[in-house]
């Protein structure tokens, strides 16, 4: 059981502060670091290869959610997610049973307080790690978004070891 004393509070709020840095920071070179003369590639983003055929850094504006869907509905995610940000308490003292569910609670509040960021002030969301094999892309995406993802299995996998006790 999470015993949630001031220790505890005090880990949550750093983990949610090292992701919204991280994050912020990591977004702001790639773009600044990422423009001409890197090359320019026809959807209107630059990129950078790092490993051949496997890894590239390229700048790209996403306004939908999470692989591109719901392009160009940038006020309505930000409207959502500013809701979800403000029930992750809620869902917090509901659901995070032991430190692996508490530590997945903070990075999905540090990712999505990251992402929110850049809805608010670039209207749209900065993404820039493109994996890929050879042609076959995976979608850009950026550190806030690998925070929730690695967030969710933690609280996926926090649910199997409470089932299984």
């Amino acid at each position: 059981m999470t015993i949630k004393t001031s220790w505890h509070i005090k880990i949550i709020g750093l983990i949610v502060t090292i992701c919204i840095i991280v994050d912020q920071a990591s977004k702001s070179l790639a773009f600044y670091y990422l423009t001409p003369p890197f090359k320019y590639l026809s959807n209107g983003t630059y990129s950078l290869p790092i490993i051949n055929n496997y890894f590239d850094l390229t700048c790209s504006l996403n306004t939908g959610i999470a692989f591109g869907m719901g392009q160009n509905l940038n006020i309505f995610f930000t409207i959502f997610t500013t809701i979800i940000i403000f029930s992750m308490g809620y869902f917090y003292k509901q659901f995070a049973v032991d430190n692996i569910s508490t530590y997945g609670f903070s990075l999905i509040f540090g990712g999505a307080i990251g992402n929110l960021i850049d809805r608010i002030f670039y209207n749209a969301v900065r993404d820039f790690i493109d994996i890929h094999y050879y042609n076959h892309h995976w979608p850009i995406f950026n550190i806030a978004d690998s925070c929730i993802s690695i967030g969710v299995g933690l609280i996926i996998m926090s649910s199997f070891i409470q089932n299984k006790q």
